[in-house]
């Protein structure tokens, strides 16, 4: 039976202000769960039930404690519970950036559900390195995790001021791009085989900075019918797939 005070650390977790000062998150549902074991998160506590024991691999088992659904559903962070409950350390990736391939910068994005599809969108199409500005939505919210699918497992994420970032890069010269309602299309090739490149998508209701604008080279997806916009989801992968077409050899 799970104490009371393990109750409360572990439903704390909701929370940024713990999240960061424990280092630690959550991670529920089978599927993510294993995802996030398999990968180089590590490993800190998993609740689970009797029945999810014989999936979590022997070696993990001094980290597992076996409880009931109804004890799940006290410590989860979703509505109904499921077979497990895993609390995983944070990352902090210390080491540079590779700056290879195509690279995903996301600035004030707000909704924890759309960061979490635009981790796995990223991760469909082979993007290894997102960067997200200060005033985003943190990773470790259950919500971004929940919705990324087990993505957030594969692609590393960095914070750091965007306008630094694209400075950087064009000092390497990396080419730059923004998604944005301009006039250059682009189904119009702007991309080259085996490029590295970046592409910065804003805010969901804003768009993106003006100040970032000024240091971009503006794309956009040409609109043929009469919807007002794009979810940002959609848009990402439109974006990545030209420029998975554009630049390798399919």
């Amino acid at each position: 039976m799970l104490s009371k005070s393990i109750r409360q650390k572990i439903r704390s977790l909701q929370q940024k202000k713990y999240r960061q000062e424990l280092g630690l998150f959550l991670v529920e549902t089978p599927h993510v769960f294993l995802e996030f074991l398999a990968s180089d998160y590590v490993l800190f506590r998993t609740f689970c039930t009797a029945s999810f024991l014989d999936k979590i691999d022997l070696k993990f088992h001094d980290y597992v404690e076996v409880v009931s659904h109804e004890e799940l559903n006290e410590i989860s962070a979703l509505e109904t519970a499921h077979d497990v409950v895993g609390v995983f350390e944070e990352q902090k990736f210390q080491a540079e950036p590779n700056y290879t391939g195509l690279i995903l910068a996301l600035d004030e994005i707000n909704n924890p559900g759309n960061l979490g599809n635009l981790i796995r969108t990223a991760d469909w199409f082979g993007v290894k390195e997102i960067f997200l500005s200060p005033n985003s939505v943190e990773v470790y919210n259950p919500k971004v995790v929940q919705a990324s699918m087990g993505s957030l497992s594969r692609v590393k994420i960095f914070t750091k001021d965007l306008q630094a970032l694209i400075q950087d890069l064009k000092n390497q010269n990396i080419a730059c791009f923004g998604a944005d309602l301009s006039e250059n299309n682009l189904f119009k090739s702007h991309f080259s085989q085996n490029q590295n490149a970046l592409l910065v998508l804003g805010n969901e209701a804003h768009g993106l900075n003006p100040k970032l604008k000024e240091n971009l080279t503006l794309l956009s997806i040409p609109r043929i019918g009469q919807a007002e916009s794009l979810n940002i989801t959609t848009a990402a992968a439109i974006f990545c797939a030209e420029f998975t077409r554009a630049s390798e050899t399919l």
